[in-house]
């Protein structure tokens, strides 16, 4: 359960990533989540009444603050949060635009996943291998009990 999961946590946002992309040049952070009872993936959005000048750093942190608020209403499984990055290659010292998901699972622990991408002449999105790299976001450890 927790693979199947984590691979559409990381396809769903993929897609919705590209997506906003493809028609915007761009994405700001977003969220899913996973409800315990039926396994339901859910949007999660930050607070409305935030600043429109905000940071990519104030709407991950505004995700996080949601992801506390909900839980113990949705009681979620496994959330993530994904935003547009660029990683520098440190062999070849190269920039290398990425989708980086920050996913934590209940039962399968807390990762990072970044997935390269490009974007063709005729503005799709193109993605690349896939990649894990560390764990900066630990949702369940903090609200455990």
């Amino acid at each position: 359960m927790s693979e199947y999961i984590k691979n559409k946590l990381i396809k769903d946002c993929k897609t919705i990533a590209a997506k906003l992309t493809e028609e915007y040049g761009e994405f700001f952070p977003f969220a899913i989540g996973v409800i315990r009872e039926d396994e339901t993936f859910v949007d999660v959005m930050p607070d409305e009444e935030g600043d429109e000048d905000m940071t990519n750093e104030d709407i991950l942190q505004e995700l996080e603050e949601t992801f506390t608020e909900l839980h113990p209403e949705y009681d979620f499984i496994a959330v993530c949060i994904c935003q547009d990055v660029v990683v520098t290659d440190d062999d070849t010292n190269e920039d290398t635009d990425c989708i980086e998901i920050r996913l934590d699972m209940i039962n399968g622990g807390s990762t990072n996943v970044y997935v390269p991408y490009t974007i063709s002449d005729k503005g799709k999105v193109l993605f690349g291998t896939p990649y894990e790299e560390g764990a900066s976001f630990q949702f369940f450890s903090y609200t455990r009990n």
